[in-house]
């Protein structure tokens, strides 16, 4: 077993590995954190940080997290190609875009988002997907889609890629968007009583494109989708 670590105070948000001996790192803390055993990945305090690493632990690049601020890191993946996906939800405005350009959205109370970075950590996708959710995770359907699930405290519309609006009941949701970061469809599950919640914390998906799901809920909970995905 080996270990690596990194001094300061900082947190790891999410974590996770590919088949080519890659993995990525999304984290941040209160202090500033040197994200690179050679010295050059220095993150400054209070930024919050994308980073690839190799087998070895050795720092293949880094990039500055949705800023401002306002972005909450839930999940992470990281596909064969080495393209970075990471979810959650903010509030407030956001710039997704990690480079020069502007991809700044401006949330309406919580939405969640999904980001999908280039295996050269630029950016391919990212911002808001819905009022009122909060995203718990993100798995790769194929190379031209990918699913998010979480959840929404309020009943809430959304509005597909083709333009026609779904109605999502307060309970749980999944998502499918493609690489474009077209909503492609949304399923709900709901939870019919104020008094009741359900929070979905975690989505994989294996080789034969079934979706697996997990999480907590309380009362009665409608586990049956109301349309196919």
């Amino acid at each position: 077993m080996d270990i690596y670590t990194r001094a300061g105070s900082w947190r790891c948000y999410a974590m996770a590995t590919n088949d080519n001996d890659r993995f990525v790192l999304v984290g941040g803390g209160n202090s500033g954190v040197d994200l690179d055993v050679a010295g050059s990945g220095t993150v400054a305090a209070g930024q919050n940080f994308i980073a690839v690493y190799d087998a070895d632990a050795t720092l293949l690049w880094q990039v500055p997290m949705a800023t401002p601020g306002g972005a909450f890191v839930n999940a992470a993946m990281m596909d064969a190609d080495g393209n970075v996906y990471v979810s959650g939800h903010f509030s407030g405005t956001v710039d997704f875009d990690p480079g020069t350009g502007n991809s700044a959205t401006t949330a309406q109370s919580f939405d969640f988002y999904v980001q999908k970075l280039h295996a050269d950590g630029s950016l391919r996708m990212g911002g808001p997907r819905g009022y009122g959710k909060r995203c718990a995770g993100a798995g790769d359907g194929s190379q031209w889609s990918v699913y998010a699930a979480g959840w929404n405290e309020v009943a809430a519309n959304v509005t597909l890629g083709n333009g026609s609006a779904v109605a999502l009941p307060r309970g749980a949701f999944l998502t499918d968007i493609d690489a474009e970061g077209s909503l492609l469809n949304v399923i709900s599950f709901s939870v019919p009583a104020t008094d009741e919640y359900v929070q979905v914390r975690g989505l994989t998906v294996d080789g034969g494109g079934n979706i697996y799901l997990c999480g907590t809920f309380d009362g009665s909970m409608d586990m049956d989708p109301d349309r196919a995905l």
